[in-house]
């Protein structure tokens, strides 16, 4: 369960994180193509055969996968930690209640009816710039530590829909609960990053890309409303 809610991880706490992954993948290719374009190149090195470079875009993704499992973490610690103050069902609910929030505003974004939502990522610019240096450094990649360091740092990359997947693992309201979800996140982003990274990017044109984004819209929006719900719904009448 989620925040003392009746929401069961396949209801939401799974499915949701992983819908956000897979829209992040297919932002991430539309709007920052050029990371995905260097990453793609650089776990290729020259006269290298395809699996030296399929081992290092694993580590690659391995090593992201670490930075979403260890930020989930630490916003499920968070979540605890505030919710542990307050001893109310209500405090709980609200919790939920603003990520599945996020969760249908985020999906409208991908329609294109709320933009502005992308200014959040802003708040990891500050961040990201401290990054570049040691990024700059690891890519082309040149060695499997090089890969997993360089994936780790990738996972730090400003993207709201990472802070949005963030918001929901702070709602899963425990350390293990918020990991799973950034998991399930990072497993939603593994379809598109490796075949970019095995195949590069015009795997997938500029219109697959949109209406992917748009249907994905689509379903968070409808993930979103189906969690909020179902919070005012005892678990007998839960939409499944």
């Amino acid at each position: 369960m989620i925040c003392g809610a009746s929401l069961p991880l396949w209801q939401g706490g799974v499915w949701i994180p992983f819908t956000m992954g897979l829209a992040s993948s297919l932002h991430c290719l539309g709007m920052c193509g050029g990371v995905m374009g260097a990453l793609s190149m650089g776990v290729t090195a020259p006269g290298a055969g395809a699996r030296p470079a399929l081992g290092r875009l694993l580590l690659l993704n391995l090593g992201r996968l670490f930075s979403y499992a260890l930020l989930g973490a630490l916003a499920g610690l968070l979540g605890a930690g505030a919710l542990s103050m307050i001893d109310l069902s209500a405090a709980r609910h609200a919790m939920v209640v603003l990520a599945a929030g996020v969760v249908v505003a985020v999906g409208l974004n991908l329609l294109g009816l709320l933009s502005r939502i992308a200014g959040i990522e802003r708040i990891g610019a500050v961040l990201w710039r401290h990054l570049q240096r040691p990024w700059r450094r690891l890519v082309p990649i040149k060695s499997a530590w090089g890969a997993l360091l360089a994936g780790m740092i990738w996972g730090l990359l400003p993207c709201f829909l990472v802070y949005s997947a963030l918001l929901w693992s702070m709602a899963a309201n425990a350390v293990s609960a918020g990991c799973f979800a950034m998991l399930a996140f990072g497993a939603g982003t593994l379809p598109i990053t490796l075949t970019v990274g095995l195949f590069s990017h015009r795997v997938l044109d500029g219109v697959a890309v949109g209406s992917l984004q748009k249907g994905l819209g689509v379903v968070m929006i409808v993930l979103g409303l189906v969690t909020i719900v179902n919070l005012g719904m005892p678990p007998e009448q839960h939409i499944h």
